[in-house]
C-alpha cells in the first residue's frame, strides 16, 4: 500500500517533467509509485503535459 501525497497541481507538474527527463520513458504506474500521486491526478498531467507539447506518447 502506497501512501498518497497530496501536493498542489503545479508541484505536481513539475516532479513530473523532472521525472520524465531523468528516463527515457516511463509508464503512468511507474510515475504513481515513484512519486506517490494519485493515478488520476498523473493522467491529467501527462496529458496537459501532452497538449503543451513537453511529453509525448510513445
Amino acid at each position: 500500500m502506497i501512501k498518497i501525497r497530496e501536493i498542489s497541481r503545479e508541484e505536481a507538474k513539475s516532479e513530473i517533467r523532472d521525472y520524465l527527463k531523468s528516463k527515457d520513458k516511463a509508464w503512468l504506474d511507474e510515475i504513481v509509485d515513484d512519486l506517490r500521486l494519485d493515478f488520476a491526478f498523473v493522467v491529467e498531467i501527462i496529458e496537459e503535459l501532452e497538449k503543451e507539447g513537453l511529453v509525448k506518447e510513445v
